[in-house]
C-alpha cells in the first residue's frame, strides 16, 4: 500500500504583485464588538435576501448604499463556474 502523503500547510509570503491572501491571526472583539457585528452581518444578509445572482459592480453598489466600506469590497476571481468559499 503507497503511503499517504499530506500537503505543507505552511503559509509562504506572497509576492507583492500577487492577489492570495495574506494570513493574519484573528482580533479578538469585545463583546460589544462583537454584538454590532451580528447585527451588521444581519443587516447586510437582509439586504441581499431573495435576490438573484447580483454582478460585482451590482453588490458592489447595493453594499454601498448600506454604507458598507467600498474599499472593503473585493472582486472574487472566477474559477469558471467552480464553487469556492471564502473563510474569514
Amino acid at each position: 500500500m503507497a503511503s499517504v502523503s499530506v500537503a505543507d500547510t505552511t503559509a509562504a509570503e506572497p509576492t507583492p504583485d500577487s492577489t492570495l491572501p495574506v494570513l493574519v491571526d484573528p482580533v479578538p472583539l469585545t463583546a460589544t464588538e462583537e454584538c454590532a457585528a451580528e447585527r451588521h452581518q444581519l443587516r447586510i444578509s437582509r439586504a441581499f435576501s431573495g435576490l438573484d445572482t447580483a454582478t460585482y459592480e451590482e453588490m458592489r453598489d447595493k453594499l454601498a448604499s448600506l454604507n458598507y466600506p467600498v474599499a472593503r469590497v473585493h472582486r472574487m476571481p472566477d474559477f469558471s463556474g467552480d464553487q469556492q468559499r471564502r473563510d474569514g
